[in-house]
């Protein structure tokens, strides 16, 4: 069971916890109404509006946080279909998508905590944003799902219900769920590093780390979510 903890507006939950780690207790949960200064994967920018479900969560004692991202998008898609009537899929690693545009991020950031690590889950999604709002902040990738405060609620708290349940678990036990959801196995993908280096692939499959396997004419090769973002051959998926 989670503690959650509710604020109108911070610059970043994920950053709350990390500057409060000391005092918060394991499985704690921080929800912002506004999130001002949100990042993403790779230093990017998370732009939320109002209406967004922004939150993150600590738990202690994760052995292996390699593949929580991976874990964390099983969890969040498990939960939205529970309560929407919706097609959804994952964008490795972690990335939830509602008719191949964004709807979910999610980062995962640890630090080490007694014998294993802290585990900070950020997760933000997408409910009511108007096209504008998107188009605006240069998001034209992204869609919403519908808002109801209601469901916001319940939304949060079937999300940490399933993150409770899987996050402890080795990913090889969820590989299977998570293939059969990811939209870039058997495409051909962009990876994209910091840099702006491109190399393009075929997506094979996804190791028992939750790494992304690729073909390159004869070499076979992995990439970890630390590495590279993915992007379609023509648009975002």
């Amino acid at each position: 069971m989670f503690k959650i903890l509710y604020f109108d507006s911070l610059d970043s939950t994920n950053k709350y916890v990390k500057e409060n780690l000391s005092s918060l207790s394991d499985k704690t949960a921080v929800v912002a109404k506004k999130q001002t200064n949100g990042r993403g994967r790779m230093g990017k920018t998370w732009s939320s509006c109002e209406t967004s479900l922004t939150f993150s969560y600590l738990v202690n004692n994760i052995k292996n946080p390699a593949s929580s991202a991976a874990l964390n998008a099983i969890a969040v898609i498990r939960a939205i279909r529970r309560l929407f009537d919706v097609y959804l899929t994952i964008k490795w690693p972690n990335d939830i998508l509602l008719n191949d545009k964004k709807v979910c991020g999610i980062l995962c950031e640890s630090r080490h905590f007694g014998d294993g690590f802290a585990l900070i889950s950020g997760i933000g999604i997408n409910l009511s944003g108007k096209k504008n709002f998107f188009d605006s902040s240069g998001l034209s990738h992204a869609t919403s799902l519908p808002f109801t405060e209601k469901k916001r609620e319940a939304l949060l708290f079937e999300i940490l219900k399933e993150a409770e349940k899987i996050i402890y678990s080795d990913f090889k036990d969820h590989r299977r769920e998570y293939i059969s959801n990811c939209i870039n196995i058997g495409r051909e993908i962009r990876l994209i590093r910091q840099s702006g280096s491109e190399r393009l692939a075929m997506a094979v499959s996804i190791d028992e780390n939750g790494y992304l396997v690729c073909k390159d004419g004869d070499e076979i090769f992995i990439v970890n979510a630390g590495e590279v973002s993915v992007r379609g051959i023509n648009g975002y998926a």
